[in-house]
């Protein structure tokens, strides 16, 4: 069985179980803190890159909703932010899926907004070098605003047409992941009565 069917079985998974994105307006300024341009490319910047329209065109064939789109004016490589959230035990985890005119796409998520406190450094930074050991895909860290981070890197060869398999694919596996180790973070980053808090 080839790589792309095996992408695919699992894609049709992700689309019709319970993984719908969560149409909410969220503008977490750690994505971009800059001015945006969405959906127009009239005004200072070129059209949407190619692979951003192969990616626009495949979730609205699959009727994957949710997404917002957004160009910023002044970011490099022509490119195009596409943002939603899923569902993780009750709270909402927002994400980025970034992809311009280089064969590198990035999905970004916010795993705990808010993570890193001085009264929990040890055991966040402790637990983000095991996850970080025992998960491939993806990077976690702790970016400027002080959120708990996962970050893939996605990377496509120049005409490649699979781009949105490939991008929902890795961003089922996420969610599949960070599902396993959810309740483990909220611990660690939250201790007792984690059960309780809720990012939104």
């Amino acid at each position: 069985v080839s790589i792309l069917r095996r992408i695919e079985g699992k894609l049709k998974v992700f689309i019709k179980n319970d993984h719908q994105l969560d149409k909410i307006s969220l503008n977490f300024p750690f994505f971009f803190p800059m001015e945006y341009n969405k959906g127009n490319s009239k005004k200072g910047r070129d059209p949407m890159n190619k692979r951003a329209e192969r990616f626009k065109k495949f979730i609205a064939d699959q009727k994957v909703e949710g997404f917002t789109i957004e160009e910023p004016k002044s970011e490099p490589n022509n490119l195009v932010l596409f943002r939603s959230n899923f569902r993780m035990d009750g709270n909402l985890l927002p994400f980025g899926i970034f992809v311009d005119d280089t064969p590198f796409a990035m999905i970004r998520v916010v795993v705990v907004a808010e993570a890193l406190r001085d009264d929990n450094e040890k055991e966040v930074t402790g637990l983000i070098n095991q996850l970080n050991l025992k998960y491939k895909p993806y990077k976690f860290y702790i970016d400027g605003a002080k959120n708990l981070m996962a970050e893939s890197c996605v990377i496509f060869r120049d005409g490649e047409d699979a781009v949105g398999d490939m991008l929902l694919f890795v961003l089922n596996l996420a969610q599949q992941d960070l599902g396993k180790e959810y309740k483990a973070i909220m611990q660690t980053v939250w201790g007792k009565g984690s059960e309780d808090k809720k990012q939104n």
